[in-house]
């Protein structure tokens, strides 16, 4: 046994170190706009919704965060506007993953975190716990989402 000044305390899992990557803009409560895939929100529009939701979070002192369509998610997050989350995550490793939005591919164009369970996207138990522990592994958040309280 080594005596050292410092206590020791084991971190409870890597994903506790890897926390403060989590977005700090992202402290709550939040106000999150899912811009799902409407046409009206898609392209240039969902930036256009960015700069609007962002100008309306800082005019409020508001946390605010956008989900636009997963093939606008790189290039909106890139405005560094506001936290940008994906509408969906995949718990697939990295590799041959063709078609699958794993947290590494969200981390890389920039999101946040991610929708996880939508109504339109729902998952079975099994899956819903792979993919938050991930996300978690990522250091992205996960935002559940619940039918309702027992749900939850």
């Amino acid at each position: 046994m080594t005596e050292t000044n410092t206590p020791s305390v084991p971190a409870r899992n890597a994903s506790a170190r890897r926390r403060a990557t989590i977005d700090p803009r992202l402290t709550p409560p939040v106000f999150l706009l899912n811009l799902k895939c409407y046409p009206a929100a898609l392209g240039p529009r969902a930036d256009s919704m960015a700069r609007s939701l962002a100008a309306v979070g800082r005019e409020y002192g508001v946390s605010v965060g956008l989900i636009p369509s997963l093939p606008d998610l790189g290039r909106v997050a890139a405005s560094k506007r506001l936290p940008v989350l994906s509408p969906h995550c995949d718990p697939q490793p990295p590799g041959a993953s063709t078609g699958y939005a794993i947290p590494e591919a969200l981390l890389a164009a920039g999101a946040s975190g991610s929708l996880v369970n939508h109504s339109e996207h729902r998952l079975s138990p099994a899956l819903l716990r792979s993919t938050v522990d991930r996300l978690d592994r990522a250091g992205l958040v996960a935002v559940l989402c619940t039918r309702d309280a027992r749900e939850s």
